[in-house]
């Protein structure tokens, strides 16, 4: 599914993500395959966050399965870090959000067909980076995507 056009998505998100100075508070983001944990855009985007196979793997049969309790039990793994679960809801969108040692935040949102990630550091605005990821994830579903 990688395509040029997916790349334009992960600059819409980190470009929305700017608070009131300018500041991108999202640094690195991804959009994988529901279906396969497959990239969607290109792999050298200079702000794509980079999951190993068995990370996009694992995120992605997680939320196939609409049950988060592997991610509350084991953490979330993204990009060789381990993020500790600590909201997230499986009933009406699979919804996880994690934190890592040094407080950086990462949000996974669904869409019909793809997980949304974005990383967020620890002194940014985590409540911005949130929505801006759920806004994306939302677009998504609006175009049946």
């Amino acid at each position: 599914m990688a395509d040029m056009t997916w790349n334009a998505w992960i600059d819409s998100l980190i470009s929305n993500s700017r608070n009131l100075k300018g500041e991108p508070q999202i640094d690195k983001a991804c959009i994988i395959g529901l279906r396969d944990g497959g990239l969607w855009h290109r792999a050298d985007h200079p702000n794509a966050l980079i999951l190993k196979e068995e990370e996009a793997n694992k995120i992605a049969r997680v939320f196939r399965g609409k049950e988060i309790a592997p991610f509350v039990n084991d953490g979330i793994p993204i990009a060789g870090h381990d993020y500790v679960y600590f909201d997230g809801d499986d009933v009406v969108d699979v919804v996880a959000k994690g934190r890592n040692a040094s407080e950086d935040g990462i949000y996974l949102y669904t869409s019909k067909t793809a997980i949304v990630i974005g990383h967020c550091p620890s002194m940014n605005d985590q409540t911005l980076a949130d929505k801006t990821i759920s806004d994306i994830a939302q677009k998504l579903k609006d175009l049946e995507l």
